[in-house]
C-alpha cells in the first residue's frame, strides 16, 4: 500500500469513531522513512493528525508541522499524486487552522501574524449574482 493510502485508512479510522487509535497509528507512521522523505505525505499526515489531537497545543505542533512540510512540496511531487492539485491551495486551509489554534490559546499575536499572512491570497465574493 504506498504511504498515501496508509495516511487515507488512519484518516478515516478516525472518522469512523476511533480517535485514539488513528491518533496512535498516524503518530507511529510519522516515524516512518517514506514518510519523512515526502513533504506531501508529511503535509497530509500532519493536518489530519492536528484534528485528533485532545490537546490544543498538540494540535497546534502538527498544524505547525503541516505548514512546514507544505513549504517544501514541490509543482512535480503534488502533480505527482495528482494532476488537478496545487500546493497554494493549501495555505488558506493550513493557515486558517493555525489561526483557529492561536485564538483557542489565547494567543492574540500568533492569530493576528497567521490572519496578515492569508490577507493578501483573500478574494472578495462578488457583489451580485452575475459578479457586477
Amino acid at each position: 500500500m504506498d504511504v498515501m493510502a496508509r495516511i487515507d485508512e488512519l484518516v478515516e479510522l478516525g472518522r469512523t469513531g476511533d480517535a485514539e487509535e488513528a491518533r496512535s497509528r498516524l503518530v507511529e507512521l510519522w516515524g516512518d522513512a517514506e514518510i519523512q522523505s515526502d513533504p506531501l505525505a508529511r503535509c497530509t499526515l500532519a493536518h489530519h493528525a492536528a484534528d485528533l489531537q485532545p490537546e490544543i497545543v498538540d494540535e497546534l505542533a502538527w498544524d505547525l508541522r503541516a505548514l512546514e512540510a507544505a513549504d517544501e512540496i514541490t509543482a512535480e511531487r503534488i502533480g505527482a499524486h495528482h494532476a488537478s492539485l496545487d500546493v497554494a491551495a493549501f495555505y488558506p486551509s493550513l493557515h486558517l487552522n493555525l489561526g483557529e489554534d492561536y485564538r483557542r490559546l489565547r494567543d492574540a499575536a500568533g492569530a493576528l501574524t497567521t490572519s496578515n499572512v492569508l490577507a493578501p491570497v483573500s478574494t472578495p465574493f462578488p457583489t451580485t449574482a452575475t459578479g457586477a
